[in-house]
């Protein structure tokens, strides 16, 4: 039964024993106990630079790095303690070029000796595989340098993919995060989503991881989750991790924004507020002052004497009181203004029907308009109007010449349109050339005209544009406004 066994066993001619010793990467070597090589495949050529003969009679622990040398020595006394347990061990071994690459070797006892004399090391060339093992090992490094310092709340969540659904299950969490929340790692490792928030939040979460699985690509939201600390708004950024074209794992990048979220909320609030009192301002009061002018008026054609200048103080009162309600009206509106809504404006159009209103206003102002306003629009909005009618009747309202005089011109950059409006009132002194624009001391004890210009410098800030005061000659002052072109 042996000897039929034996007969139809294969075997391989001795040429092709040959060439397979050749023909593979690994290198097979016989030493002796201590270390003396007494062959060695011819695939050291490719592997090493070698020629075999140069190899024969030398001993192996000279081509060693000398840090390694005491760990091969050990795999050799392990295996001649046990002769029948083949031993591992990683080297570095000198090239023919003097380079060193890193050897994995299996060294055991040569097959059908009982001497112990002789010893067969296989070994491989996996330089290659050490360095991307140290390229890994170095990015693990920044790896948890980053997860433990990096400010945002870093969470990993393992991806279990099953015939019918995917599991998610949280891994790691960064100190960041375990700060910001008052959990750890402990209390979140190998628990789902809705194990830690609950089964109503936790489907919310799982439905956002679901969802960068399904993409195969990052995802950016907000979430509000319910922590120890009470609950914090995030803005949540997941990157899915794949392998072999599965997802295996998402990274979470949160951040926290519960007090951005909170000063938006009281944002909103006061816009609408203010809002509020744009309508009173514009409606109900204004209304209630109209009112109180027509009857003055009706009265004011009754009385005489010391009545009618207690009338007319009314009358004079309740206008005032009408264009301070006009421009707090105005000014809400900037308040309001949202700079995504800003648009071209014909300044053409603008410009002439503000002039044909102070005009009519200011019969006795000569009011000149010299030269043609560019044709090109500028970006502003409805509001545009406001800038020059307050820069035109402060030009009129603080005149001291017997015959106010105010000219308007207007010029063509390349990438704006200046608006210039010149008087010939007493002009504005270099120290207060900032400062009657009310900054620094905003509002009605500003050191400058009032709100009027404050007014007109807030808008044409918002607009992107400038707005500054130049001498006129002989006297008088002249406000000039830049706006940006609309391309």
């Amino acid at each position: 039964m042996a000897d039929s066994e034996q007969a139809n066993s294969p075997e391989l001619p001795l040429e092709e024993y040959r060439m397979l010793v050749e023909c593979s990467n690994d290198i097979a070597t016989i030493t002796k106990p201590n270390g003396e090589i007494t062959y060695v495949s011819p695939s050291v050529r490719r592997v090493l630079g070698y020629e075999p003969e140069e190899l024969i009679g030398e001993i192996g622990y000279d081509y060693q790095h000398p840090s390694d040398c005491e760990r091969t020595a050990e795999a050799f006394e392990a295996l001649e303690a046990d002769p029948e347990t083949p031993q591992a061990v990683e080297t570095r071994f000198r090239r023919a070029d003097g380079s060193w690459c890193w050897i994995e070797a299996t060294i055991r006892k040569y097959p059908g000796t009982d001497d112990g004399q002789r010893i067969l090391v296989n070994s491989r060339d996996v330089t290659g595989r050490k360095r991307r093992d140290e390229e890994m090992q170095t990015l693990a490094r920044e790896y948890r340098t980053l997860l433990e310092n990096v400010q945002d709340a870093i969470f990993l969540v393992g991806v279990e993919h099953s015939e019918r659904d995917v599991e998610f299950r949280f891994e790691r969490l960064s100190p960041s995060y375990e700060s910001t929340t008052g959990l750890t790692t402990e209390e979140f490792k190998g628990k789902t989503p809705r194990e830690v928030f609950g089964e109503e939040v936790g489907a919310e979460v799982e439905a956002n991881y679901r969802r960068c699985v399904e993409r195969c690509e990052p995802i950016t939201y907000q979430e509000e989750l319910p922590m120890p600390e009470g609950t914090i708004a995030w803005q949540t950024k997941l990157a899915p991790v794949g392998v072999s074209g599965e997802v295996s794992q998402i990274i979470g990048i949160a951040r926290n924004i519960t007090e951005l979220r909170d000063h938006e909320q009281q944002l909103t609030e006061q816009r609408d507020n203010l809002d509020i009192l744009n309508q009173v301002l514009r409606h109900d009061i204004r209304n209630e002052l109209q009112l109180v002018t027509a009857y003055a008026n009706t009265i004011a054609d009754r009385v005489e004497g010391d009545d009618l200048t207690y009338v007319e103080t009314i009358q004079e009162s309740a206008e005032r009181a009408v264009k301070l309600t006009e421009t707090a009206r105005d000014m809400s509106e900037v308040m309001l203004t949202d700079t995504s809504n800003l648009r071209e404006v014909d300044l053409q159009i603008v410009l002439n029907r503000v002039l044909r209103d102070v005009r009519s206003t200011h019969s006795d102002v000569i009011i000149t308009e010299e030269g043609s306003v560019p044709s090109d629009t500028v970006l502003a909005n409805d509001m545009l109007d406001s800038v020059f009618h307050n820069l035109l009747t402060n030009a009129v309202h603080h005149n001291d010449q017997d015959v106010p005089e105010v000219s308007v011109t207007a010029s063509e950059r390349e990438d704006s349109i200046v608006v210039r409006v010149a008087d010939n009132g007493p002009g504005v002194p270099d120290s207060q050339k900032e400062t009657v624009f009310g900054k620094g001391e905003r509002g009605l004890d500003s050191p400058g005209t009032g709100l009027g210009l404050y007014l007109v410098e807030s808008l044409v800030d918002i607009y992107g544009g400038d707005v500054w005061i130049e001498d006129n000659e002989p006297h008088g002052a002249i406000f000039v406004v830049e706006l940006r072109k609309v391309q």
